[in-house]
């Protein structure tokens, strides 16, 4: 774009942060705008009466204000800015009030702050560019009417996410509500449990994103003895590790339980253990599906 600051346009922001000097400085800065001048009176009792901030004797000054706001407490200098808004509106004009809401919202979206401006200076954490686009891309795949109810509960999470403040709880019920609609979708007569995830869902992941079957051709020695199996196959979620020999020995955990997410999140491996099959001893080869490969 020409005439654009070259900061905007090639250096690429980190993080969205909390806060920002450099951003409180700019907004400090546009209490020197004359319209604010014969005002500051007003505007001090203003937000004496609203958030219980008091200013120094000296806020008829513009350095008062941008003192105030370099070094006030985080959360006061995200109300004043709401605050400041609703003055400009009610007692100034709507003109002026957007004019300071556009300002600061492109001064908090230059400095990289982690916050969003409503249309009526309302201030929102900001959720980053790349959830928003994963949540439209997952929301248009689940235009069909079959996928409803699914649909509604993602928005449901999305706004929870969204409002103020945000409702991290339900947004994660929502989210694990909709996994289990769809997973009982494409499959009706399972339950949503971490084995029934790791028998159905995972080669079917593979399938779609074209890395065909599972090998299950790669072994490991036990870690430790294995009881008969059931009727079921299992795959048990185990250890990676070397011997003293350089043997690849494969641990399966003591407990197994379906429902014990994070031992999903300590396992290196699954331990594939046919149906029926019968007792074995640390040491002997068995079959294994590696879960940085799925």
């Amino acid at each position: 774009m020409p005439g654009e600051r070259f900061s905007v346009l090639y250096m690429r922001p980190g993080d969205p942060a909390p806060d920002s000097a450099r951003a409180r400085h700019r907004i400090g800065s546009l209490f020197r705008e004359t319209m604010f001048h014969s005002r500051f009176d007003q505007l001090a009792a203003y937000l004496v009466r609203n958030i219980g901030i008091s200013l120094p004797d000296n806020h008829r000054y513009p350095s008062c204000w941008h003192q105030f706001m370099r070094e006030c407490r985080i959360a006061d200098f995200i109300d004043t800015i709401t605050v400041v808004y609703r003055y400009l509106f009610w007692h100034v004009s709507e003109d002026i009030a957007n004019w300071w809401r556009d300002s600061v919202r492109q001064i908090m979206a230059e400095e990289n702050l982690a916050y969003e401006i409503d249309d009526v200076g309302g201030v929102h954490p900001r959720i980053d560019s790349e959830f928003q686009r994963n949540v439209a891309s997952a929301l248009a795949g689940l235009e069909a009417e079959r996928y409803r109810h699914v649909r509604d509960l993602l928005e449901r999470a999305s706004g929870n996410l969204s409002s103020n403040p945000p409702n991290y709880r339900q947004a994660w019920r929502a989210t694990l509500s909709a996994m289990e609609a769809v997973f009982a979708l494409i499959f009706p007569q399972v339950r949503f449990a971490v084995d029934e995830i790791e028998r159905y869902l995972k080669p079917a992941l593979r399938v779609m994103l074209g890395l065909g079957a599972a090998d299950d051709s790669e072994t490991a020695l036990a870690g430790r003895d294995l009881g008969r199996n059931d009727s079921r196959q299992d795959y048990l979620r185990a250890r990676l590790s070397t011997d003293g020999e350089g043997r690849l020995l494969a641990t399966p955990f003591e407990r197994q339980d379906s429902s014990m997410m994070f031992l999903l999140q300590q396992a290196d491996c699954l331990v594939v253990r046919a149906p029926h099959a019968p007792p074995l001893a640390a040491g002997t080869p068995v079959p294994i599906l590696r879960l940085d490969d799925i």
